[in-house]
């Protein structure tokens, strides 16, 4: 296939792979809440190609968020004087985490369960001993 008429081809940068486990919805939603992001902050020179690339590794970091999550993590972001930039998905995870560990923590392990009512008295062994039936190459 001739490179100049392969879509996925650019001069600079590979392209990812498509697959993509969210839907066109979550994408399309997520795409809008970040680039509104985008305009309150200083923009880097970046090819059209480049920031394609830069929003799907975002995308792809932020695929276990809700769009709600995502949206209110943005507007955390904006709203706090020391942000100057526009932030990582790290930066943007790390604003999520705590509104969103009590549903994605697993439980935690209590321990085996504890036995109620009598327990066994003889070992196995000894049970093994007093109903054990002759070996099959005794005479």
């Amino acid at each position: 296939m001739d490179m100049e008429k392969d879509p996925r081809h650019t001069k600079f940068l590979p392209v990812p792979p498509s697959p993509f486990p969210k839907s066109e919805d979550w994408k399309r939603a997520v795409g809008a809440i970040l680039s509104r992001l985008a305009l309150h902050f200083p923009r880097p020179d970046f090819t059209e190609a480049q920031a394609k690339l830069l929003l799907a590794d975002i995308l792809r970091d932020l695929v276990a968020f809700s769009p709600a999550e995502i949206n209110k993590a943005c507007a955390e972001w904006r709203s706090n004087p020391k942000n100057r930039f526009y932030p990582t998905s790290g930066q943007l995870i790390g604003l999520m985490r705590p509104h969103s560990e009590p549903r994605r923590r697993m439980a935690t392990y209590a321990g085996p369960p504890q036995i109620e009512g009598p327990r066994a008295t003889k070992s196995a062994a000894q049970i093994l001993a007093e109903h054990a039936t002759r070996k099959a190459n005794a005479p």
